[in-house]
């Protein structure tokens, strides 16, 4: 009984502590991705947090480790995404009109990853406020996200467009990107210009859809190909202003 007792109590404080670590790590994330690194202190996380300066030292040991732990907490939400989309998929052995349909599954999810109202609307900030900074968190950032999304963008996109140049395959796999970026830096201009208070789901799809037209049409496809079962995009028209 006595070791039933105590092995159902040190599980119990496992799981304290790892409540207290997953708050401190969301926590932590929300300050720095809309104040930055520099201007977030161990303080403000532990009272965002409702713990205390000894958690972050316990947990995480220095402010550096927790915001590296909080970019890769987002980057591998992100890379959970992307491998959904793919299925397991190797992109370089897709016949062209099953590449472009899953390039398109993966922009939209991509699109939806970053846009959506259901995901925080500070994981696409951290992830770009470590972007622009050099440093251990956009190493592995480059490593977790950029290196293999674009290796995954530039199999499909050649696969979909086989007389596409390997210079021209990889500046089009950084428009997609480039184009999803705008809409995450740019949020509130476009919320004011829009006359939003959010991005709305059929805004979001009509995003994901107008950037699919744009990459599948540039690379010379000009029917796009819709997934079995998955109904086609309604008019961008219609949807942006929804």
């Amino acid at each position: 009984m006595g070791d039933r007792h105590m092995k159902r109590r040190m599980e119990g404080e496992d799981e304290g502590k790892d409540a207290t670590r997953r708050r401190l790590l969301l926590a932590a994330g929300e300050l720095f991705a809309q104040r930055g690194f520099d201007a977030t202190s161990i303080r403000d996380i532990a009272r965002k947090s409702k713990t205390n300066i000894a958690a972050v030292n316990y947990h995480y040991a220095t402010k550096d480790n927790l915001y590296l732990a909080a970019v890769q907490y987002v980057a591998d939400k992100m890379v959970a995404r992307r491998d959904k989309a793919l299925g397991g998929m190797d992109g370089r052995s897709l016949p062209p009109t099953q590449a472009a349909a899953v390039l398109r599954e993966l922009i939209d999810r991509e699109v939806r990853a970053y846009l959506s109202a259901d995901v925080p609307e500070w994981y696409a900030q951290l992830l770009l406020r470590a972007l622009l900074a050099k440093g251990p968190a956009l190493e592995s950032l480059f490593d977790r996200i950029l290196h293999p999304d674009h290796v995954v963008l530039r199999q499909l996109l050649r696969a979909a467009a086989p007389h596409l140049t390997e210079q021209e395959t990889t500046l089009w796999a950084y428009s997609i990107t480039g184009q999803i970026v705008f809409y995450c830096l740019g949020r509130e201009a476009i919320l004011i210009e829009q006359k939003r208070t959010e991005y709305s789901d059929p805004f979001v799809r009509a995003v994901a859809a107008h950037i699919t037209g744009v990459i599948l049409s540039g690379i010379g496809i000009t029917e796009q190909p819709v997934k079995a079962g998955r109904r086609p995009p309604r008019n961008i028209r219609e949807d942006v202003n929804k």
